[in-house]
C-alpha cells in the first residue's frame, strides 16, 4: 500500500511501520526500559488512554500497575503512544 503509515510513539521515539523511516538507535538501548517503575500516560489504540505505573516489560507485554493495585497486562502492539506522565504545574 503506498502512502499508509501506522505510527505509534514509545517514549520520545515515534516508531513507523513504513520501511521510508529509519530510527538512529544504539542497539543495546530500549527506550521502554527507561520508563520501567515510572508513572506513564499511555494511548490505546483504542483511543482510551491511561495512567499508571509501568512494572515490568517482557518483550512485547507490558505490566502496569494501577493506582489502587491492581496489575494490568497490556501488548506492546496496542499501544500507540507510551510516555513519562508530567503532571500538569499549578499556576502560582
Amino acid at each position: 500500500m503506498v502512502g499508509h503509515r501506522k505510527t505509534s510513539k514509545i517514549g520520545c521515539i515515534s516508531m513507523s511501520s513504513t520501511t521510508e523511516d529509519y530510527i538512529n538507535v544504539a542497539e543495546d538501548t530500549d527506550p521502554l526500559e527507561s520508563l520501567e517503575g515510572k508513572i506513564v500516560f499511555g494511548k490505546l489504540a483504542n483511543g482510551r488512554s491511561f495512567v499508571s505505573r509501568l512494572i515490568k516489560v517482557d518483550r512485547s507485554k507490558l505490566y502496569f500497575q494501577t493506582r489502587d493495585g491492581q496489575i494490568i497486562l497490556n501488548d506492546l502492539r496496542k499501544i500507540v503512544e507510551l510516555r513519562e506522565y508530567a503532571p500538569k504545574q499549578e499556576a502560582v
